[in-house]
């Protein structure tokens, strides 16, 4: 496989100067607020792949001046404050992980070691198997008026058809299109049409090519509906799409130079009342952003799994294009393109080294946190970028140092006191948002299902409530709302410069190695229906016990402000009793606590168990 290692910007759009931003040849998570520079490494990564489909004297337009008076540097991607004599170029370090040597590449004004006439096999191989999703994509599916149809041409010329192709040999289908629509040659328009001649054989091409565009969108609108229905509708019949190549390549057309061409997006919706299907011709009129949001992504993956180009260098770029989604869909996506269950039919996303940016910092610690429960957190960076303004200009800064306190001493030090207060802000929600269940951090609009991560202020009564279930003392916590508003929050702050709210901020960071003791342990994931554990114990004869227990949702131990390690309250039921002789006694006991349940069943042994550790010692959770 080969990946990503380095990637080296200098004055290429929001990057002023040089930038170098390591991947160590493992993915990345990226959060940054809109502006910060996320969307300038996204383009990067794309401009740079695209560049193996263009000859030099395309390529150097990226890095011309801008000259408004001058159309010809309107496709210039330099940025705004170089020079005309400054340097601008994007350097790519590609890692063999076999081989185990690194190659690199770059793109500039004048010179590449990517265009196509250098044939550069690797990055070009690349190009036609990477993919790279925004949320622009998205949006287009359908930015049309209530009147009009989903026409989705357009999408598919500029970020389907130049990507993919029927055979690894034939070319891609942009290229057929282009070849076939730029116009007919002046040698057809004159003459008879001939059975065999030059003319029919150019329609029979034309033929052909619908033919296969028919087939192509055929299996996308079939790989679409599966996703649609197993991972956003619980396999439950609700939406099917359909994508009608209506408008078709005709020689008439292209003879007149017309270009009215139509790949048409329209819906079936299942009548649950009535048992029937409806056919839906505006989709936009009927379905809201969220929804047509599923759709658009439906497409894209239906379309991703219909790759026929095998290499062994392969980028996924996701740029924010969950953002109209809530968080439970978003979740669901997201757990498509990690694979995090690790599901045969997803193996395909396993392939890809996989750049996810995000300006939302609940998806963030949302995504990072699956990373880390259900994937290997070896091959992923964690990073965020922001927007430097101590530099004139500003430019993007990636900071290397995710710990949030860290930074907040940094900040206090250097006499931030907003931007240390900022820091522990982040620092203190991102450790209570990771250690809280998910019923706990996101919260269920009934009325329209949709789920959205809790505010500070709620996670933290979150917090609270499963302190004094568990009778734990929540000083700490009513410290943490105290300081909320009037520390965390420095604008509510009357003067932010006083030596007093140093001391304020200073005793804000005395509280974080008390906090960071939190932690959550996923001690038995409900996967099946078979997500059965054992309470095993001998009674006050020495007889051993067991106890066959279901679970109905997650098991996990949560560790305290206390220190000392709790249950979660998991609802259960007793299945069965095993004896040692092997007698089995049927029992279909519910109980919706499972501590209260095993502390059920110990007294029947005539044990008691000091705390929820030992009673995690009785458990067989294999």
């Amino acid at each position: 496989m080969k990946k990503i290692d380095k990637i080296i910007f200098k004055n290429f759009k929001a990057f002023n100067g040089e930038q170098e931003i390591d991947f160590n040849s493992k993915n990345l998570l990226l959060y940054g607020e809109n502006g910060s520079g996320k969307s300038s490494i996204f383009w990067g990564i794309y401009t740079f792949l695209q560049s193996t489909t263009k000859k030099q004297d395309k390529i150097k337009d990226y890095f011309v001046q801008f000259d408004e008076a001058n159309p010809l540097t309107f496709s210039s991607l330099k940025n705004i404050y170089a020079t005309a004599t400054d340097e601008a170029f994007v350097e790519l370090h590609t890692r063999d992980e076999i081989v185990g040597n690194t190659i690199v590449d770059h793109i500039r004004y004048t010179d590449s070691t990517t265009d196509i006439d250098k044939n550069n096999l690797s990055i070009s191989m690349a190009n036609a198997a990477s993919d790279f999703i925004n949320y622009k994509f998205l949006h287009n599916f359908y930015n049309v008026t209530h009147k009009q149809e989903i026409n989705l041409w357009k999408v598919f010329e500029h970020d389907i058809f130049p990507f993919y192709r029927r055979t690894e040999t034939d070319k891609y289908y942009q290229e057929e299109i282009f070849s076939l629509t730029k116009g007919v040659p002046r040698s057809l328009r004159t003459g008879r049409k001939r059975s065999g001649g030059p003319r029919t054989q150019y329609e029979e091409k034309i033929t052909n090519l619908n033919g296969s565009i028919d087939l192509f969108l055929e299996e996308i609108q079939n790989n679409a509906n599966s996703f649609l229905k197993e991972y956003f509708f619980d396999n439950n019949d609700k939406i099917e799409l359909n994508l009608t190549f209506k408008d078709k390549l005709a020689y008439n057309k292209i003879d007149n130079n017309r270009h009215d061409y139509s790949i048409i997006l329209s819906l079936k919706f299942f009548d649950e009342v009535n048992n029937r299907w409806i056919s839906i011709k505006r989709p936009q009129s009927f379905l809201n952003e969220a929804q047509l949001t599923r759709i658009a992504i439906a497409v894209r993956i239906g379309a991703l799994q219909t790759r026929v180009t095998t290499s062994d260098y392969k980028i996924l770029c996701l740029d924010d294009m969950l953002i109209s989604l809530d968080m439970g869909n978003r979740e669901k996506v997201i757990k498509t393109f990690l694979n995090t269950d690790k599901l045969p039919a997803l193996n395909y996303f396993d392939e890809f080294q996989k750049v996810i940016f995000t300006h939302d910092k609940a998806f963030y610690n949302l995504c990072k946190q699956r990373i880390k429960l259900s994937l290997d957190e070896s091959q992923w960076l964690f990073k965020e970028i922001y927007l430097d303004t101590s530099k004139v200009p500003q430019r993007p800064y990636i900071e290397k140092n995710s710990d949030y306190f860290e930074r907040a001493e940094k900040h206090l030090k250097a006499f931030d006191y907003p931007a240390c207060a900022n820091a522990l802000r982040q620092g203190f929600e991102n450790i209570i948002f990771n250690f809280l269940p998910d019923n706990s951090k996101l919260t269920i609009d009934r009325s329209t299902k949709t789920t959205t991560g809790k505010q500070f202020n709620d996670l933290l009564t979150e917090l609270k409530n499963i302190h004094t279930a568990n009778s734990v003392s929540t000083d700490i916590i009513t410290d943490l709302f105290v300081y909320k508003d009037h520390i965390l929050n420095p604008f509510s702050h009357d003067n932010i410069d006083t030596p007093a709210y140093r001391e304020e901020l200073e005793k804000l960071l005395e509280l974080v190695p008390k906090v960071k003791i939190l932690h959550t342990v996923t001690l038995k994931e409900i996967k099946d229906a078979n997500s059965i554990i054992k309470f095993i114990d001998t009674d006050s004869t020495g007889e051993l016990t067991t106890y066959e227990i279901f679970l109905k949702e997650h098991l996990k131990q949560f560790t305290l402000l206390d220190g000392n390690k709790y249950l979660n309250k998991c609802e259960v039921i007793v299945l069965k009793k095993i004896s040692s002789d092997g007698t089995v006694t049927p029992l279909g006991n519910q109980y919706k606590n499972l501590k209260k349940c095993i502390t059920r069943l110990s007294s029947f042994l005539g044990k008691t168990y000091a705390n929820d550790d030992e009673i995690i010692s009785k458990l067989d959770l294999n």
